[in-house]
This record gives C-alpha cells, structure tokens and sequence, in this order.
C-alpha cells in the first residue's frame, strides 16, 4: 500500500516540476547562446504553465483582487525594484512586461524596432491604425488626423459635445439615479454616429451600440476562438459592424449625397499618389474611432464624478472657476480655445487621466534579437508596455494613489512621457488653426496627439464644467474603494443627480467626505440635495 502511494506521490512530484518548467525549457533554454552573441541575458521573470502560462497570475490581480499593479509589484518583490522589464507568457505568446518609464520610453520612440501589434488585432480589423506599422501605419494616420482633427472638425464636436452632455445631465436629474458609465457610453454613442456616420439615435444605432460593446470585451480577451468565449463573441459582433458600416458606403455610393461627416470625408481624400482609401481601411477605422472615443468618455465620466464627490474641496474651486468662465461668455458654450484658459478644471481632467489609468497597457513585437539595459528582447516576442504603472509609481510622483490637481502646478519628480499634459496646448493651437509648435511640450500637435485623445479630453473638460456649474450628486453604496485603481473599477458606479437652483451659492457640505458607504442611499433622501 505504501509502495503504491509513494508512487502515486512520485509521479505528481514529477508532472508538477515538468508542468512548471515546461515554458521554460521550451522558450528559455534554446534562447542561450543567442544571449551570449548579443552580450545580454533574459530579463527574470517564469513563463507559467503550458499554453496558460501566467495567465491565471494575470487574472487574479486584475479581476479578482482589482489592483493591477500589484502584479507588477509581485514581481519587484520576487526579482528586484530596479529590473523593471521582465518575462512572462501572456496572449498566447511569450512575452516582456515593461514598467520602467526609460525602458518603455525607448520602446514606444522605436518603431522600427519594435512594431506595434495587438494579440486581438483582428478584433478591430487588419486595416485599423492600431494594427498597423511602419508606410502603411503613417499612411492611414494621414487620412485619419487630416479628417478628425482640422478647425472645422474640432468645433463641430465641441459643439455636439456640449449639446449631448447637456441634454444626458438634465435627464439624469430626471431619473434621478443612474449606472454613468453606461449611461455616459450611450451619449457618447450618439453624438459619435451623428459626428462620424451621420447616424440618428434609433434602433440602428442601439444594434450598433450593443456590437461594439461586445467587441470591446474581446479587444483585451485572450485570443482563443473557443465559441462561448470574449474573443469569439468579439469576431461575431465586428462581422455584424462591418456589414452596417458597408451597407451605408454602399448606400452613399449610389445616392450621391455628401453628408460631410468623417466617413464622407475618409472616403474622398486621397494621398500624395492619388489613392482613396479603401472600403475595408474606412470601415476598420470608423470601427476604430467609435471604439476608443465611447470607452475614453465612459471611464472619464465615472471617475469624474468619483473623485469630483470624494474630495468637495476640489470641487468647491471647479465650480468657482467656471462660475466665472459661464458669466464671461453670458451662459453660451464653451470653445477649444477656452478650453485652455479653464486652468484648474485641466488640472482635474489632468489627474483624472493619470489615475483612471484609460489604457492600461499596449503591446509591440521586436523584429529583431534587440540589447535594451542589458536584457535581450528576443525577435518575435511581444513587449506590454505597462504605462498605468508609471503613472501610479512614488519614483515619479509624489505620494501617487492621492488626487491631487494641484500636483500640476510643481515640476514632477520625474519628466513622465504624458499625452495628458499636451492637450491643453494642443485644444489651443487647433482653435487658432496653428499646427506649430507648442512652446511647452516640444512636439508639434497634430502629428503626435491621438486624435481620440483629445477628443476625450474636450469631453471630459465639457463634463466637469457642466457638472460643477449645474449639478449636486451622491454615489450609491456600491461604488468601490478608491485604492482599487482598474480602468473599469466605475462601471458599477450608480449616482443620484440633481440640479441646483441657484448653483453661484452653493457650497459642498465638508461633512460629505464622511459619509460612511453604507449610509449613502439614506442621504438621497435629504432635503438638501432635492
């Protein structure tokens, strides 16, 4: 009997080291002497179990525990706080997790060396600007920046910000409790069909909405075409996308009517040897723009109104500022060149991006054995580029998982590479028709700015200024701890809105940041906030 079980124990004893070891062996090992031509070795790091390999890790700091990174603080603990590049297998590939700021610096500046590709890439399409790399990338972005983010262009979703938010704000008031991320991806859709398709709000751009809701769940899926599973649900809704977006070129083609919204506009220009753009570059694109604009919005909003009712002082001054601002203009809309004269409410929206964290990470491939700080990247390997990190690290920031606006105005521990701190600037140079230099940032805005960018900046300014001036809310009890810092951390987010009948002489109750969770439903009940 002892005999059979010590067997039995023998033999778990072996399948457990070559399970654990199996990546390794098959990844690491063959890598070797290529180390040693390169004069470099492997970042450190475990490759996992096979065809999982740390995927399980993975899912359990982000979905389970809902602090991301403490899985890169796992991995400092086990292989040192100052490697900050490390190996892994994730997506179904073998992989280098960057977290310094000078390693991901490098990579993201080196395009040649280090292309940009998803895992998912076929979930937004083969011709999206976020699946492409090197003429052929440069060639769409062309298209891309010369329709989105001309004078014209950026006034007129300005305007159709405004009116759409407006209108959300005042319905929410209505309702009076609210889900705002979904809520706020539904105006988002909206005005983004009227503004890129020229579609109305109806049964046709419900469908739409739906579909592209679930080709987001699959964008950062692991890409297995199992039926029942994110990424295959993902490739189903985008064939439905495509053939909507393909029925309306059709239609445009045959009708002869110029609508002069971003799809006529991508369809008509040509490049420097005459070309249009093809049917299926329009579509990836168009599917492209509504996908990272809806997202950036919804998440803004959320964590907005989060961090906007966490901290009334901040509040407070939000609402002095654009007090002003709204009597200057007589109660009329703002433009992208008041936008940069809004200084405190860009420090909100600034710090806001920094903590929300709206694309955690992105990926490249190195197309070649590269020497990057002593570790080889091996050709063919992926590289996530773990950007929230930075954004939530002490060595750049001080005292980091804090919202502080404030922060702004002192010169950082560190210079981060921030899209956040351009904008501004950039809302300036497109209002003026200037595509210069701006004196602050060093980079010229229309190049280098992504167009979605912006546009979630203009609406997250929009957002925060219509709130402050107008509106009182209250989250639920349900909305979650401010330490859990995950990009979809607000989406359970419920608040209760209502609009203030004389907004110049309100203050927030100091009192509010006391709430205890579980008391917030009764204060709803308040006389001061109905």
């Amino acid at each position: 009997m002892w005999d059979i079980t010590l067997a039995f124990v023998g033999v778990a004893i072996v399948i457990g080291w070559s399970l654990w070891w199996w990546n390794e062996l098959w990844y690491v090992v063959p890598l070797k002497g290529r180390c040693s031509k390169l004069g470099a070795k492997l970042p450190p790091g475990h490759m996992g179990l096979p065809f999982l390999g740390e995927k399980l890790v993975f899912f359990w700091y982000f979905n389970i525990l809902r602090h991301p990174d403490d899985f890169i603080n796992f991995k400092r603990r086990k292989y040192g706080d100052n490697v900050g590049i490390y190996r892994s297998h994730l997506y179904k590939s073998p992989i280098i997790i960057a977290c310094s700021q000078t390693i991901i610096k490098r990579v993201a500046q080196s395009s040649e060396e280090f292309i940009l590709e998803w895992p998912t890439r076929e979930v937004l399409g083969p011709h999206s600007i976020s699946s492409l790399h090197g003429d052929h990338h440069k060639r769409i972005k062309r298209f891309i920046f010369n329709a989105l983010n001309s004078p014209e262009s950026v006034r007129r979703i300005a305007l159709l910000v405004q009116r759409h938010i407006a209108a959300a704000l005042q319905s929410w008031a209505q309702k009076g409790r609210v889900k705002i991320f979904y809520e706020m991806k539904k105006v988002s859709f909206v005005y983004l069909g009227k503004y890129i398709a020229s579609f109305e709000a109806g049964p046709e751009l419900d469908t739409l909405e739906q579909l592209i809701s679930g080709l987001s769940k699959g964008h950062r899926a692991h890409p297995r075409k199992i039926p029942g599973t994110a990424y295959d649900h993902a490739l189903q809704c985008r064939k439905r996308v495509i053939a909507i977006f393909m029925a309306e070129l059709e239609k445009r083609r045959s009708g002869g009517n110029n609508k002069n919204d971003i799809m006529d506009q991508l369809m008509q220009m040509k490049d420097g040897q005459g070309d249009h753009l093809s049917d299926e570059e329009v579509v990836d694109n168009i599917i492209t723009m509504i996908y990272f604009s809806a997202h950036s919005m919804a998440h803004i909003a959320a964590w907005s109104l989060y961090f906007l009712y966490k901290f009334p002082h901040t509040l407070q001054k939000l609402r002095d500022e654009n007090m002003k601002m709204s009597m200057e203009k007589h109660g009329e809309y703002i433009t992208g060149e008041d936008v940069s004269k809004l200084n405190y409410t860009n420090k909100v929206v600034k710090e806001t991006l920094r903590l929300s964290g709206i694309s955690s990470f992105f990926f490249r491939t190195a197309t070649d054995d590269i020497n990057l700080e002593g570790y080889m990247i091996p050709k063919g390997w992926k590289v996530l580029l773990f950007v929230r990190y930075i954004q939530t690290d002490s060595e750049n920031y001080e005292d980091p998982l804090s919202f502080n606006p404030d922060r702004w105005d002192v010169h950082l521990k560190k210079r981060c590479p921030q899209v956040p701190s351009t904008l501004p600037q950039c809302m300036q140079c497109l209002a003026k028709k200037i595509p210069q230099r701006c004196k602050r940032v060093r980079v010229r805005c229309f190049p280098q700015i992504a167009s979605h960018a912006i546009k979630a900046y203009l609406e997250g300014v929009t957002l925060v200024q219509m709130l402050g001036l107008q509106y009182a809310w209250l989250l639920t009890p349900r909305s979650t701890q401010y330490a859990n810092l995950i990009e979809n951390l607000p989406t359970w987010t419920k608040f209760k809105c209502c609009q203030l009948e004389n907004p110049q002489h309100h203050k927030s109750s100091p009192e509010s940041r006391y709430i205890p969770w579980w008391n917030i439903v009764l204060q709803l009940l308040s006389p001061q906030y109905t």
